[in-house]
């Protein structure tokens, strides 16, 4: 299978750094979930996961890419430093 270097997706949208989630969010650490917002098929699930893992966040996929999942469904359970997850957010949901 093809693997793709997210890394450059990454630098794209936050640099050398998100100075807003520097300033505000503490340097702990903490949990969230990427939830579904409407009935979908899922796709770019892996590439998301990957996003957060180049953060050092953790993620357990709870839905595979191509699957059908109604809105309010959870997809993605993360754990990890919380700036990682807010950083990470943005560009895996472009994903």
């Amino acid at each position: 299978m093809y693997e793709m270097d997210l890394k450059p997706f990454l630098y794209e949208d936050v640099g050398s750094g998100d100075i807003t989630t520097e300033t505000f969010v503490p340097d702990i650490s903490g949990k969230a979930c990427i939830i579904c917002e409407e009935d979908a098929v899922l796709a770019g699930l892996e590439e998301a996961a990957k996003i957060f893992g180049l953060l050092g966040v953790s993620s357990v996929k709870m839905a595979a890419d191509g699957e059908r999942v109604s809105a309010g469904t959870k997809v993605l359970v993360l754990e990890g430093p919380l700036r990682g997850i807010l950083t990470g957010e943005r560009v895996a949901l472009n994903f």
